[in-house]
């Protein structure tokens, strides 16, 4: 039994991954070589089963048929040298998602520091420039005044949803899961497709072998089992990438795209704008003001750099929300072996 500290089982280090870990060649091999036995030794008389009995308990089991030729303490040499290598591969799997995941996060998060700074400078100008105006827009209150004021609000709210649909607008497309996952798993066909043809055609000379006496039937058995293994292999992969396929779309599906009613704000903001633009045509323009008097395209101005800036952190902010969903990695793994059951 081990104990696991690091994740739960939705996390690519948690115990459930470890488990898949343990059964692997890679892992298994270099135990079973270290025990004194050959490959085609452990395919007859060993296996190898690791399951969770929660976040913190792994089971690990191990079980090799007697052999004239396997001696007793095999079992406990294979078993622990697969802990043991499952445990250093899970760890530094575990630092090498970290790290690139770092490399990735940091320089975003420096930006989005940085975007957050310069719109924080910015709207206080432009708050500066609208309390000045406001200031000012008391002396002489009037209708045109009051219209200005209205037109200057539907401006900032079009403003605002004109960048948020922009920034939305210029999203990339998601790239479809088939351009991604097609050349790899044609790949991969063919290759579990060539290991089928291989195994079958020394099926095939076994027997041959079999029938002039130079093989035995359980040779020519194991080449058999070893051709099913590569079959199924090859359809449990294929059932995988099309599972894969299919979650993945379903997951891309977005079903609260804001850029319809945004599209519907910004059409009713500028319609208003062109009414409010006849009412103010058609009143008297009020006296002349003061040169230092803060104008409307100041503000106007003031207003829309806001908005950019607010809008680039914004950007900045879903970059690093997509980030961090993409690359959910918990704490570092902490295995500890307990004992043989």
């Amino acid at each position: 039994m081990l104990q696991f500290t690091g994740g739960d089982d939705a996390s690519p280090t948690g115990p459930g991954a470890f488990c898949t870990l343990l059964s692997t060649t890679p892992i298994v091999e270099p135990s079973v070589l270290a025990a004194g036995l050959s490959m085609d030794q452990w395919t007859r008389l060993g296996h190898i089963e690791a399951r969770p009995m929660s976040n913190e308990f792994v089971v690990v089991t191990l079980t090799l048929e007697p052999d004239g030729q396997v001696s007793a303490a095999a079992a406990d040499r294979i078993l622990r040298g697969v802990c043991e290598r499952g445990t250093a591969a899970m760890v530094s799997a575990w630092e090498h998602q970290t790290a690139a995941f770092q490399s990735q996060l940091e320089p975003l998060l420096k930006q989005e520091q940085t975007a957050s700074a310069k719109w924080e400078k910015l709207r206080e100008t432009a708050d500066e420039l609208q309390n000045r105006l406001e200031v000012t827009d008391r002396q002489d209150r009037s209708v045109y005044d009051n219209l200005i004021h209205e037109r200057r609000e539907t401006q900032r709210t079009l403003a605002g949803d004109r960048a948020k649909l922009q920034s939305y607008e210029k999203e990339p497309p998601v790239k479809p899961i088939d351009e991604v996952v097609g050349p790899l798993a044609k790949e991969a066909y063919h290759k579990a497709d060539d290991v089928v043809e291989f195994r079958k055609k020394r099926v095939e000379a076994l027997k041959q072998r079999l029938a002039k006496g130079t093989a035995t039937q359980e040779q020519v058995e194991d080449a058999e089992f070893a051709m099913i293994d590569a079959r199924i292999f090859s359809i449990a992969y294929a059932a995988s990438i099309t599972g894969i396929s299919t979650l993945y779309g379903y997951v891309q599906q977005r079903y609260d795209d804001p850029r319809p009613e945004l599209r519907g704000a910004v059409a009713a903001a500028e319609a208003k704008i062109k009414v409010l633009d006849q009412q103010l045509a058609a009143l008297p323009q009020p006296a002349t003001r003061p040169a230092d008097r803060v104008s409307r395209a100041q503000l106007d101005r003031a207003q829309q750099a806001a908005n950019e800036a607010k809008r680039d952190q914004e950007m900045l902010q879903r970059k690093i929300e997509e980030l961090r969903s993409r690359n959910r990695i918990g704490p570092k793994p902490q295995i500890t072996i307990l004992g043989a059951q």
